[in-house]
């Protein structure tokens, strides 16, 4: 098993992981707290797995309805810090903009290739 782990300050503007499947895709506030969303990229043509959490996310849209997670995405990531945007730090979407798009204040990024991870 590999790991490897990323936060908000090495963060790139590009793609956040590779074009893969999202083989898990959560939402959760707590009460009155900041938005946070989980996705799970399997990656195509590799062990990989790439676990994504955004925090502080808002203006969150998913853009087709009834869109199923069986499609390929690959998840882009701009760094909108310089536009003084309260706290927002990134913008994030789909490179065929069909499955979501959303701005946040942080991300985590932690990539295995353990085949044991839930796919």
């Amino acid at each position: 098993m590999t790991t490897s782990d990323s936060t908000s300050e090495s963060i790139e503007d590009g793609r956040l992981a590779g074009v893969g499947r999202v083989v898990k895709l959560t939402v959760n506030r707590e009460a009155f707290a900041e938005l946070i969303v989980s996705i799970r990229v399997a990656v195509k043509d590799s062990d990989a797995v790439v676990d994504l959490t955004f925090y502080d996310v808002r203006d969150l849209h998913f853009r087709r309805w009834g869109m199923e997670l069986n499609t390929l995405v690959g998840l882009l990531v701009e760094n909108i810090s310089s536009r003084g945007w309260c706290g927002l730090h990134f913008a994030v979407t789909d490179d065929e903009e069909e499955f979501v798009s959303f701005e946040c204040g942080r991300i985590e990024r932690a990539v295995s290739t353990d085949k044991s991870v839930e796919r």
